[in-house]
């Protein structure tokens, strides 16, 4: 059977026993010391719970006010449209219309409603993907000091909502969807495109009597299941291990694994499939740089909000908090709408480099010519 002899093939190369002590590697240096103790009650007279981000009027109109100027006198603001970091400088026109946003903001009396107009026209002057847009605007400006009731209620939607599984589940996609499927994929999937040529078997398999399509297909996604293996190995011991914090709790059993796959799966696929498509196309592990690069953006694009940060087309989705469930949901739908997006996009990478490699085939393109008149027939194979 194909899919298993490649499965073999990648399972059975120095690179993916590196790949596997990487894993092993970010699970125990990240998420394992959130897995020593319980998340305890919280019980009532501390003197601090923590910040929670709340939609506050008047704090957030202080605050973000305070930001816009501040952003308004270095004549730079930070954005992050489509997930990347991009420092925003204004034309001279949209700086004059700038400062009449400032202008009026420090209008006595404001309303709260011309005040939320305000930042989203802010907003529309960077260019979106601002601090000041509605999906960045409470987190960034409105955080407030928790009181026991809001400590009680995050505790009890991981108790209920979550059935606590669900809150180690999300930490453990976060911790393992920074580094473990979003660039370490890549170097499984270049390796797909380079090592017949480094086997000198060009020749071979070029000429091989199996579909372009069902080859290429097959050898993505059994080393999808390669790569793959080690996380849902780790996510069983993390299952268990979870059910040994919280014997009497009743436990959602399956939340690892389905956070998992959802979460996990299409970020490892589009890396995969983009090491894959670009080391195909320059017969050399340039997919690798590729990913390396957007991988590097993703992360900038990430500075200093690490929880209920989700974006629609945020490569590396965040939520590093095992409590918080509220804002989780909240983003949902873009999770949902995100996760589809780069699965329909890793499939597409696919289908275009066996296009590439059907050109290699038939020596058309891309310094292959040379195979043209050496494919063996079929009968030699």
């Amino acid at each position: 059977m194909l899919f298993w002899k490649e499965f073999k093939k990648t399972a059975a190369s120095l690179l993916y026993v590196v790949y596997i002590l990487a894993v092993i590697a970010a699970y125990v240096t990240q998420f394992a010391p959130e897995l020593e103790e319980p998340v305890a009650k919280p019980v009532p007279g501390l003197e601090d719970y923590g910040t929670i981000a709340k939609e506050v009027p008047e704090v957030l109109m202080k605050e973000a006010s305070a930001g816009l100027r501040e952003e308004f006198l270095r004549e730079s603001y930070d954005a992050y449209p489509m997930g990347f970091y991009r420092e925003v400088h204004l034309t001279e026109e949209k700086t004059k219309q700038m400062k009449e946003v400032l202008n009026e903001l420090s209008t006595d009396p404001l309303t709260y409603e011309r005040f939320r107009e305000l930042m989203r026209r802010a907003d529309q002057l960077i260019g979106g993907g601002s601090r000041y847009c509605d999906a960045y605007l409470v987190r960034y400006f409105s955080n407030v000091p928790k009181t026991y009731e809001d400590a009680l209620e995050e505790y009890e939607l991981f108790l209920h909502k979550d059935k606590v599984m669900g809150g180690y589940a999300r930490l453990f996609c976060d911790y393992m969807g920074v580094l473990v499927a979003s660039i370490l994929p890549a170097f499984l999937g270049a390796a797909l495109g380079v090592k017949d040529r480094r086997a000198k078997m060009e020749e071979v398999v070029y000429g091989k009597a199996v579909a372009s399509f069902h080859l290429i297909f097959t050898r993505f996604f059994a080393a999808l299941a390669a790569a793959a293996l080690p996380v849902v190995l780790l996510a069983a011991a993390a299952t268990i291990q979870v059910g040994k914090l919280y014997p009497d709790d009743i436990l959602d059993r399956t939340a690892f694994f389905r956070y998992a796959g959802f979460w996990l799966m299409p970020q490892m696929m589009v890396s995969m499939a983009v090491g894959m498509l670009f080391s195909h196309l320059a017969d050399r592990p340039v997919g690798i740089l590729v990913q390396g690069i957007w991988w590097l953006f993703a992360m900038c694009g990430k500075t200093g909000v690490l929880t209920g940060s989700i974006g629609r087309f945020d490569l590396i989705p965040r939520h590093n908090s095992l409590l918080k469930a509220g804002e989780f949901l909240d983003r949902i739908g873009n999770l949902a709408f995100n996760r589809t997006f780069y699965t329909l996009l890793s499939l597409g990478l696919v289908f275009l480099t066996t296009g590439i490699y059907e050109q290699k085939r038939r020596g058309k393109a891309f310094g292959t010519k040379r195979f043209k008149n050496h494919m063996p027939h079929k009968s030699e194979i």
